[in-house]
């Protein structure tokens, strides 16, 4: 983004902030990547005294932007956003996942495989090594394979895969938890975890901690 561009969105946003904190609004919404950070951004840029409960749609996109700051903006800690999974720390402790690891690292011992860290800890957002999301997907991967195909029975065709896939309820993925899918549904429904600015690790963590 240009810096005109910059300061013509922060000119908006102050805009828009005035009109709610004059009709009382006290939640606001950003919708998408871009809209998940501008709002934070644009408040600190602007030095609002407006301070509403901010949710932000894209949890990636927040993350990427809280973690690019390192605890420089006080405005996130008025933020939340919300993900269909728990923390990467979190599924890690999975037993499933676990065992899933041991068996990876058996196979690939010279791969790198760092555990993910808490969360909780100081200076968590600063963490770099991101070796172990690709453990986590390839587990929770095959693992909700598996669901699929010992659901779809022993023919295992396109067509019976497909059908069983949609017809799949309470499954059990490694690190997530009870998932169900339904037809025309290209995804899951399961639990949501809450996340919030955390000014002690610089970084979002599960509001329930």
């Amino acid at each position: 983004m240009q810096a005109t561009d910059a300061v013509a969105s922060d000119q908006e946003v102050q805009s828009i902030s005035q009109r709610f904190q004059s009709a009382g609004v006290n939640l606001v919404i950003g919708v998408g990547g871009s809209g998940s950070t501008t709002w934070p951004r644009a408040q600190l840029d602007n030095q609002s005294t407006y301070k509403p409960t901010y949710i932000a749609t894209s949890e990636s996109s927040l993350l990427s932007y809280v973690e690019s700051t390192k605890g420089a903006n006080p405005y996130l800690k008025y933020a939340l956003s919300a993900l269909a999974a728990p923390s990467s720390y979190q599924q890690w402790k999975d037993p499933a996942i676990k065992k899933c690891a041991t068996d990876f690292h058996k196979a690939y011992p010279s791969d790198p495989m760092t555990a993910p860290v808490n969360p909780t800890t100081p200076g968590a957002g600063n963490t770099t090594d991101t070796s172990f999301e690709s453990i986590l997907e390839a587990c929770q991967y095959l693992g909700l394979f598996d669901d699929i195909a010992t659901a779809a029975g022993k023919n295992l065709t396109t067509a019976s895969f497909t059908k069983a896939g949609y017809a799949l309820k309470n499954a059990e993925v490694p690190g997530i938890g009870v998932v169900s899918f339904g037809p025309n549904q290209p995804y899951a429904t399961g639990p949501v975890t809450v996340y919030k600015y955390s000014p002690t690790s610089e970084t979002l963590v599960p509001a329930s901690s």
